[in-house]
């Protein structure tokens, strides 16, 4: 049980972080909420700068593996992750200019889980 809490961490706090790059870009602000089998728990808001137009794209932990299918609206991806925390899924990403929306649906230990999230450009913001 604590090598799933380890994981629901790393997928609360990690597994949907955009990455930030050293341009003029955009802020933008994420929430969302971890369901593990009944058990809600919300996520901490964060927020990060991505290059203007840039879509968003699934952020995994080191050594994961993310293999997306995205386009200008959305679309899917799968991750795998190795050990001492591994787990695996699919979710799916949905975008406009100015929001987006996540879904993904990880398995560690036998265990589903399943995270959604939400965001939502602020402003403007430099990286770099």
């Amino acid at each position: 049980m604590n090598r799933l809490h380890h994981a629901l961490a790393a997928l609360a706090l990690g597994v949907l972080t955009w990455p930030a790059h050293a341009a003029d870009g955009e802020q933008w602000e994420y929430t969302g909420q971890v369901d593990a089998g009944g058990m809600k728990i919300a996520m901490p808001p964060t927020k990060t700068c991505v290059k203007a137009g840039t879509a968003p794209q699934p952020q995994m932990d080191k050594g994961c593996t993310v293999d997306n299918k995205l386009g200008p609206t959305g679309g899917t991806f799968t991750f795998k992750c190795p050990p001492p925390n591994a787990m695996d899924g699919q979710g799916e990403m949905k975008f406009g200019a100015d929001t987006m929306s996540a879904t993904l649906q990880a398995k560690s230990e036998g265990r589903t889980v399943l995270i959604q999230q939400s965001g939502r450009k602020t402003g403007r913001c430099n990286a770099g």
